[in-house]
């Protein structure tokens, strides 16, 4: 009679663990969940990536934003500066600019020039604009 006694408690007390673990991996389940969906990366109106401040490609012009991006990015000593023979050769005035457009928005578009880093999202959009509207010089 005492076993009897003994074996019901032990289903009794092995019953609420188990209740007790089921709630715990709910309760941790639901915490993960909830922290997962408030880590999301935010999303632009077309949800097509991170948040981007629209470029009004009307402001963009060779000389107040291509050529001073050129300048600081791409002729530098050791790149595109004067006298250079790096890929497209010197980089520092608009017709040198002008003649390798392609070549430049390739490579910067393939991340693999400026070699100290890709250009921002905003950058590449400027040059993406200057080309698309006909590499004007203004």
């Amino acid at each position: 009679m005492e076993q009897r006694k003994i074996a019901k408690l032990y289903l009794k007390v092995t019953c609420k663990f188990t209740q007790m673990k089921k709630a715990i991996v709910l309760i941790t389940l639901a915490s993960f969940s909830f922290i997962l969906a408030s880590c999301k990366k935010d999303k632009d109106s077309s949800g097509g990536g991170p948040d981007v401040t629209p470029l009004d490609c009307g402001t963009v012009r060779f000389s107040t934003t291509i050529l001073p991006l050129i300048n600081a990015k791409c002729a530098t000593s050791g790149c595109h500066a004067a006298g250079s023979s790096s890929g497209p050769g010197a980089l520092t005035n608009y017709s040198q600019i002008f003649t390798n457009r392609t070549q430049v928005i390739n490579a910067v578009n393939a991340n693999r020039m400026p070699p100290g880093g890709p250009l921002s999202t905003t950058e590449k959009l400027q040059l993406a604009c200057w080309i698309d509207a006909g590499a004007p010089n203004n």
